[in-house]
């Protein structure tokens, strides 16, 4: 992630990209401070993207086993981030 898209928060707001430490590989310094209702749109952005890469990974000839092991959990990984995302919002 470009060092621009990293937030540097203070007190409970620095916090938030700790709850999700066991979703991750990336250091909490790596992550974005998604909350709310932008977290929940862009994470299903995410998962429909995912989704969309896991389809055309399919084809075994064109990718590796490796590969596909990888997007399918990313998008096991953005599954479960959306649904967190989106028991996070008050109502």
């Amino acid at each position: 992630m470009p060092p621009e898209n990293l937030h540097r928060t203070e007190g409970r707001d620095a916090e938030l990209p700790m709850l999700d430490n066991d979703l991750w590989i990336l250091a909490p310094e790596q992550r974005s401070g998604l909350v709310g209702k932008e977290a929940v749109r862009q994470w299903e952005e995410a998962v429909q993207f995912v989704e969309g890469m896991v389809s055309l990974a399919d084809d075994p000839e064109l990718f590796a086993d490796a590969t596909q092991m990888l997007l399918a959990d990313a998008l096991a990984r953005a599954e479960e981030a959306l649904r967190r995302a989106r028991e996070r919002i008050p109502r």
